[in-house]
């Protein structure tokens, strides 16, 4: 006998139902699609890929897997999926809705698996501050986000290649001193803004 279905699963299932119906109606007529829903148009053309990424098989496939892990989908992880290749999806989204992954854990998942652990280049370039006080304000963010990541990333257990780790150890090291350093700018009397 199968479990009882969960209400949050279901309900995501239900959303992610109709933003896939939704695209599927909307391959002709976007903007009536749109003005039909009280959508915007962006949104009609985000559902649009979506339902042209995922076939009536392949989302059955999706949402099978989203029941049965007890993953609620939501839309915008489900819009992330559109821009993994075909043959690289199934194995992601094991993964995703076992681990019932947020849209950020995805996009790590995607660097990971998809990509070899390589973000796109280009972008936005940073804003790292137009003056002194700006740049250490910056730095110190910066020093303190990665110190909260290599804790997670260093942790017992975590399981990273032994190699990976001793770099990782020698550039939280190099980083530590960096954050000395801004530290000691900063009670110098540079001041760091937001702080």
């Amino acid at each position: 006998m199968p479990p009882d279905p969960d209400p949050a699963v279901e309900a995501a299932v239900a959303r992610v139902v109709a933003y896939h119906q939704l695209g599927a109606a909307a391959a002709v007529h976007a903007a009536a699609a749109a003005a039909a829903t009280g959508v915007t148009l962006v949104k009609v053309h985000q559902a649009r890929r979506f339902a042209r990424a995922y076939d009536a098989p392949a989302l059955e496939r999706l949402l099978a897997l989203c029941r049965e892990h007890h993953y609620p989908l939501q839309v915008s992880v489900a819009n992330r999926l559109t821009g993994v290749p075909p043959d690289k999806r199934p194995g992601l989204e094991l993964a995703m809705a076992e681990g019932r992954w947020s849209l950020s854990e995805l996009n790590a998942g995607i660097r990971a698996r998809v990509r070899g652990g390589v973000s796109r280049t280009g972008g936005r370039k940073p804003r790292v501050g137009a003056t002194p006080a700006e740049i250490l304000g910056t730095l110190g963010r910066e020093c303190h986000t990665w110190a909260r990541m290599t804790a997670v990333a260093l942790a017992p257990g975590a399981g990273l290649p032994e190699g990976v780790a001793d770099a990782l150890t020698e550039a939280a090291a190099a980083v530590g001193r960096l954050q000395v350093a801004v530290a000691a700018a900063v009670a110098d009397g540079h001041h760091a803004p937001g702080r």
